[in-house]
């Protein structure tokens, strides 16, 4: 088994945590942030990008240089990486740019103006280059990085908070200033043509819980869209037509975690400490499948408010993720 600390020309921190991982059939795309031992961020640059080979472990390229701070705005394929790059070295800023590198030669074929509005996600799809902006989504040339067309969103994506799903693209939107735009919207990409938006109300989760920082909130299957609302209702949404196909009602304790999805069932994580079950045929619960250890921000001395609860859910293969605080993992398994 290879490890990241592997890396073939690793820097001078002590520990370090995952924001974001995406992959292609021949590279896993690493978005990871350094902090120091005290769990501090370190100053610019914060995070890197290693872009590792899937078969051998090896790592390819190393950016070495903070890059936008949008865990979703980077993009692999085969044959490049695709981000948003500082221009500078050291973190010294020069001018924002979107940039191609190569791969695995680790060189930068072209950097195009990026507009400060805010990149929110970076997708190829189909060989091409699917930009999303605040109030707008791009499309690239990935060979030469020129702007093919562009097209109104009508809504404020969350970063990484967007998720493709053949050709459709399902976008969470959240703004305290526009609640009328608070909710979820699909974008058709081989149209390129805004498809359907559903209200659905969230609390403000920035820099509290579960989704804190760019944790993803939802969850898309070819089918449906499975979120939890402000009230902790646990909805699934038609993917065709953005109708709500049944809500569960919140069971008592909060939200702590994105819905994920596997073997025909639902999964939450609770500010219990909860992970539950339900039937994704009709949202009925089935019970209680694990109790997980909390973790809090803050000293022990300090008021344990679940707004300050760190956690997470993720499926990999048949196995359901859960991390809490950042630094416990662990993989669950139904029994035969």
């Amino acid at each position: 088994m290879w490890k990241i600390a592997d890396a073939s020309n690793p820097v001078p921190h002590k520990a370090r945590y995952m924001l974001s991982i995406k992959s292609s059939p021949k590279y896993w795309l690493l978005l990871v942030q350094y902090v120091k031992p005290d769990g501090q961020s370190t100053p610019n640059p914060v995070q890197y990008e290693l872009v590792v080979d899937r078969q051998s472990g090896r790592v390819v390229f190393d950016s070495g240089v903070s890059a936008s701070g949008s865990a979703g705005a980077i993009a692999i394929s085969d044959d490049a990486l695709f981000d948003y790059y500082d221009g500078g070295q050291g973190g010294v800023f020069v001018g924002l740019v979107m940039r191609r590198v190569d791969l695995p030669a680790g060189t930068t074929r072209w950097m195009a103006p990026w507009d400060l509005r805010g990149p929110r996600g970076l997708f190829m799809v189909n060989d091409q280059l699917i930009n999303f902006y605040e109030t707008e989504v791009q499309h690239y040339n990935p060979i030469d990085g020129k702007l093919i067309k562009t097209a109104e969103l009508d809504i404020l994506p969350i970063y990484n908070d967007i998720f493709i799903q053949d050709q459709i693209a399902v976008a969470r939107s959240e703004s305290l200033a526009h609640p009328e735009k608070q909710g979820i919207q699909t974008f058709d990409l081989q149209n390129f043509t805004r498809k359907w938006f559903t209200k659905v109300s969230y609390r403000y989760q920035r820099d509290s819980n579960a989704f804190w920082g760019e944790i993803p909130s939802i969850t898309v299957t070819p089918d449906s869209i499975y979120v939890f609302n402000a009230r902790d209702t646990l909805l699934r949404l038609d993917l065709k037509t953005g109708n709500t196909l049944w809500a569960t009602p919140s069971l008592g304790p909060e939200a702590m975690s994105r819905p994920v999805v596997m073997n025909g069932q639902a999964y939450g994580l609770f500010a219990d400490g909860t992970i539950r079950a339900f039937s994704v045929a009709d949202g009925s619960p089935v019970g209680i499948v694990a109790r997980t250890p909390l973790w809090y921000w803050g000293g022990p001395d300090e008021t344990r408010d679940f707004l300050d609860l760190i956690g997470g859910l993720g499926v990999a293969d048949n196995t359901l993720i859960v991390t809490t605080g950042c630094r416990n993992v662990f993989a669950l398994q139904r029994e035969p």
